[in-house]
């Protein structure tokens, strides 16, 4: 069957389930959404069809529902940037485990190639927690990839579905410490996270969030606020990472205080293929610094 085809099928369900229908003497209303994925384009297994009818179906609960949709190639090919949109999508349909599977190993593989004092960084979804065994995973990815564990850093994300439970969150967290993990809470100071859980969690590291750098200037009180919030962090031996230094005049003023260890952000450098990740890391220069 075509794409048009399908389309012409799909439009004809959703007009008949989108009627009234009199059952009983009730008024019962149905409706129906549908996503579309045609073979072969779309994929030629059928695990990779439904994942792509999946993302169809999610374009169409957009838009409100009760319609149709026929998957976009540019849907594909750009459906994984930037994070802020695709890990959204991802929780919905399900995929952020496969997805957080495939992003684990590969980290760790490349990783393995850098210098032994480099660490690399991987987000983890509080669905990868609740659906998939975190610590299992990551212990075999560590050993496939004989790559020391205290080189890898867990970072997690502080969204309700992280903080709500508590107690199970520090479950979650035990079990990745006790590989020799490390752990970091990124986006601190927003939405749902507090200073509770700097005590509550056993962090490794805090990453102070780019709203702070907002208004940032010499003297003001988002500066106080900020060293504020390190100097607390690092008081629980916490490093300190801030996120979102985009100009030389913020990276000055946060270099003032000495309980930020790390920064993050454009004016350091944007995302890079790991090819070229390789070539700097390897570069004289590079190995100064790191002695250095």
């Amino acid at each position: 069957m075509t794409s048009d085809e399908s389309a012409a099928l799909a439009e004809q369900i959703v007009d008949v389930l989108g009627r009234v229908f009199q059952i009983n003497g009730h008024q019962i209303v149905v409706g129906a959404s549908i996503g579309i994925a045609v073979a072969p384009r779309d994929g030629d297994s059928a695990d990779l069809l439904l994942k792509n009818a999946d993302m169809a179906l999610y374009r169409v609960e957009l838009n409100g529902r009760g319609s149709w949709q026929v998957l976009s190639r540019a849907w594909t090919s750009a459906a994984w940037h930037p994070p802020g949109e695709f890990i959204p999508i991802a929780e919905e349909m399900g995929l952020i485990v496969e997805i957080g599977r495939l992003v684990q190993r590969k980290a760790r593989i490349e990783c393995a190639r850098w210098p032994n004092d480099v660490r690399v960084a991987v987000n983890l979804s509080a669905i990868q927690f609740r659906r998939d065994d975190v610590a299992n995973t990551m212990r075999e990815a560590l050993q496939a990839a004989k790559l020391a564990p205290d080189r890898l850093e867990d970072r997690n994300h502080r969204s309700p579905r992280f903080l709500d439970d508590s107690e199970v969150t520090r479950l979650w967290l035990d079990q990745l410490q006790d590989l020799g993990v490390r752990i970091s809470l990124d986006d601190f100071g927003t939405g749902y996270s507090s200073l509770s859980h700097l005590h509550s969690f056993p962090l490794n590291k805090v990453k102070i969030d780019r709203s702070f750098l907002q208004g940032l200037q010499a003297n003001s009180r988002s500066l106080s606020l900020l060293y504020g919030v390190a100097r607390l962090s690092a008081e629980l031996d916490l490093a300190v990472t801030v996120e979102g230094v985009e100009t030389r005049e913020q990276l000055a003023l946060i270099a003032r205080e000495r309980s930020i260890t790390e920064v993050q952000g454009f004016y350091i450098g944007s995302a890079v293929p790991e090819e070229q990740i390789r070539s700097l890391l390897f570069s004289p220069l590079s190995q100064m610094d790191r002695v250095a």
